[in-house]
């Protein structure tokens, strides 16, 4: 009977995770399309036919993806699942440790562990106010999406000089909260830079020393965040939602 009873309980489970899928395929194909939206492409490379042409993919066209691109709401809502998320993180950080619910209770992670999280939620809100800049920028005709592209694109992910071009004025510790959370959206990510000369953007670290290959106590530059950061970065946003 105990066999019986364990078949029949697999059964069921065969059952729901079935359902599950035939839920989630339709939403995959979805999301799946507005992630990687198909776009007319060049066709490059010898061509027996005539000159490169333009090919169409399939039915996203260009102009629906400018169309797309030139939405602010859309950058809104991905800036706000961005912050979500980062503060999910963020409150979950009790007395230097993290809790993650697990179903059942909740998984408690080292504190050395816990320094990671910490980092991916300072670049989650790296990358919302990044969206919520570009929206600010797109509202006010500063950023077009055109012919498939966005134009000008600030793949460097400078936050001030973004914040800049919004036409918001920014002091000195202001200014240090944009630039460090443009270093978290690369390292938050990535194990390093992709280019080593961008170490040499990274600030120097204060209050800090460390002792350098003469046996000498020295500054070095690297990252940090303090109280004073966090709540400059909370009347920053402000600033940011105004011109929302």
């Amino acid at each position: 009977m105990l066999i019986i009873e364990q078949i029949n309980q697999f059964v069921v489970c065969l059952r729901k995770f079935w359902y599950i899928i035939k839920i989630l395929r339709p939403m995959g194909s979805w999301c799946s399309g507005l992630a990687h939206p198909p776009v007319t492409r060049k066709i490059v490379g010898s061509n027996p036919i005539g000159p490169a042409k333009m090919k169409k993919v399939d039915d996203f066209s260009m102009k629906d993806f400018d169309d797309a691109g030139n939405l602010v709401h859309y950058w809104i809502d991905k800036a706000t699942q961005l912050l979500t998320s980062s503060k999910f993180l963020q409150i979950n950080c009790i007395d230097g440790r993290m809790f993650l619910m697990s179903g059942i209770g909740a998984i408690d992670y080292a504190d050395d562990e816990n320094n990671h999280f910490f980092d991916v939620s300072l670049m989650l809100r790296g990358m919302a106010i990044e969206c919520f800049l570009k929206a600010i920028l797109i509202k006010n005709g500063k950023i077009i999406f055109k012919d498939g592209k966005m134009k000008p694109g600030y793949g460097d992910h400078s936050l001030y000089k973004m914040a800049l071009d919004s036409g918001i004025k920014l002091n000195s510790i202001e200014k240090e909260v944009l630039d460090l959370l443009s270093i978290k959206i690369y390292l938050g990510r990535y194990p390093v830079f992709k280019n080593v000369l961008k170490y040499s953007s990274l600030p120097v670290v204060p209050n800090s020393k460390i002792i350098d290959k003469n046996g000498r106590l020295s500054s070095h530059k690297g990252q940090y965040w303090t109280t004073e950061l966090e709540v400059t970065f909370e009347k920053l946003l402000k600033k940011v939602y105004s011109l929302l």
